[in-house]
This record gives C-alpha cells, sequence and structure tokens, in this order.
C-alpha cells in the first residue's frame, strides 16, 4: 500500500507547474528553431540577391551586345543591298573603250570606219566606212567574227564609188553577252 502524504492541491500546482516548464521549453526551443530558420532564410535570400544582381547584369549586358549586333546586322544587310545593286549596273554596264578598242585592233590597214552607231539597250553596233577593196571588207568581218566581244556580224551592203575608187560598206554586229 502506498500512502500519498502530498495534499492534493500541492499535487495539482507541481503538475501545473510541470506543464508550464513543459510549455516554456516548448515555446523557447519553438522560438530558437523560428530565429535559426529566420537566419537561414535571410542568409540564402542575401546569396540569391546578389546572384540574381550579377545574373541582371549579365542579361542587360548581353542585351547591349545584341543590340549592337542587331544595328551592325541592319547595315551589313544595306551594304549587301548596295552591292547587289552596283554589281548589277557593272553586269549592265559596256565598257565602251573595250569595244572601240577592240574593233580598231580588228581593222585592217587599208579600211576606214565613217560612222559607228553603238546601243546600249539592244547591244548592238552598226558601222560604216570604206575599204580599198572587197577583201578588207570580208577581212573584217572575219576579224570580228573571231573576236570575244562581237558576235553575229553581218554584212549589210558594200556599193563601188567611183569618185574615191573605193568600196563603200556596212557591217552590223551584236555584242556579246557577259
Amino acid at each position: 500500500m502506498t500512502v500519498n502524504l502530498i495534499p492534493p492541491e500541492l499535487k495539482k500546482n507541481k503538475r501545473t507547474k510541470a506543464t508550464l516548464i513543459q510549455a516554456y521549453l516548448v515555446t523557447i526551443s519553438m522560438i530558437v528553431i523560428l530565429a535559426i530558420f529566420s537566419v537561414a532564410l535571410y542568409v540564402s535570400n542575401q546569396f540569391f540577391t546578389g546572384d540574381i544582381d550579377k545574373t541582371e547584369a549579365k542579361i542587360i549586358e548581353a542585351e547591349k551586345v545584341a543590340d549592337k549586333y542587331k544595328a551592325l546586322e541592319t547595315k551589313i544587310r544595306q551594304s549587301n543591298i548596295k552591292i547587289d545593286l552596283l554589281n548589277k549596273i557593272d553586269g549592265d554596264r559596256i565598257l565602251w573603250s573595250e569595244v572601240i578598242n577592240e574593233l580598231a585592233v580588228k581593222t585592217p590597214p587599208n579600211v576606214m570606219i565613217r560612222s559607228l552607231t553603238l546601243d546600249k539597250d539592244s547591244n548592238k553596233i552598226n558601222l560604216s566606212g570604206i575599204a580599198e577593196i572587197r577583201k578588207s571588207i570580208a577581212e573584217m568581218k572575219e576579224e570580228m567574227e573571231n573576236s570575244t566581244i562581237f558576235q553575229n556580224v553581218t554584212f549589210s551592203s558594200s556599193s563601188y564609188n567611183d569618185q574615191g575608187s573605193d568600196f563603200s560598206f556596212t557591217l552590223n554586229a551584236e555584242l556579246e553577252a557577259r
């Protein structure tokens, strides 16, 4: 048999004190855990905020570089358009000095060209001249046909001039496409 000598009121107070002490300990433990958790969150927030700031700075720098490349790409595109236009103009251009020089080289010594018509639109030339003999006209036509500049050389007309004792002639030709 056990005899309880502690009065019930004191027993109740003791239990209440023990419960209060446990509640205080649990509350203090919760506060300590919350404080540690808050400090951990604060530190990680500071760490990530620094990383976010660095990343944002890198993004801004990358956007600046991208803008420079876009501007450069636009300039390159505009330059390419201009180059294409210049190439088209250059491709359509006829170097008349080369045509005239080639004609001078292909003309026999006893032939004189009196008129020369150059037509850029049709890429044709017409020439008329005089020659001492008909053979010189045929030689000139043959020389022009063998040229890298002229093609489809045709003999239009020839007539004898009694006054000058020479032959008037007309030749037509097309310029080679380049």
